[in-house]
């Protein structure tokens, strides 16, 4: 998180207000407030960057403490609801239109190494592989993509997490 653009989305889209922020980071609320009335794209403080980007973390890794069943349960169920094949096929033009313009090599790797799994999957595997993706082509998800150097992290974890398991599930049906 460098911008004030990026914060103000960060608090928006966590319900955080400045005051619950202040607590955690140990900053005081007036000082986030003045910052928010600043113009999106003005740079963050040096000096503050470091305590919005540990906020952004901690919320991170609170979302992902949860069971990854649970995780794998949501993403089959998203991967289910691309049943028809035009769905499908508009999906995939989705997801290799983010991939075009994504300048993050890990990221790109990764999620072309699980599109390359959809034609050897059927049944649940398949509907989590697609899950991971639609995740993927979400901007709004966990982080949003929009936060420079930070919006593929979650993304990053998501898929990683999904290659990692597809190992146990490689001979499903």
């Amino acid at each position: 998180m460098k911008t004030v653009g990026e914060l103000k989305a960060f608090l928006e889209l966590n319900k955080i207000s400045p005051e619950t922020m202040a607590k955690e980071i140990n900053i005081s609320n007036m000082t986030i407030r003045r910052l928010l009335k600043r113009p999106s794209k003005t740079r963050l403080p040096e000096k503050y960057i470091h305590h919005f980007n540990y906020h952004l973390v901690q919320s991170v890794t609170h979302h992902y403490s949860q069971d990854w069943n649970v995780l794998m349960g949501d993403l089959e169920r998203e991967g289910d609801n691309l049943k028809t094949a035009k769905s499908f096929s508009n999906f995939m033009e989705d997801v290799k239109k983010k991939l075009g313009g994504l300048h993050h090599q890990s990221v790109e790797m990764q999620v072309k190494q699980l599109m390359s799994c959809l034609p050897l999957k059927s049944g649940k595997t398949r509907s989590i592989v697609l899950g991971a993706l639609i995740y993927f082509v979400n901007p709004l998800d966990c982080i949003p993509d929009m936060l420079t150097g930070l919006g593929y992290v979650d993304d990053l974890g998501v898929i990683s997490v999904v290659i990692g398991l597809l190992g146990p599930w490689n001979n499903e049906a």
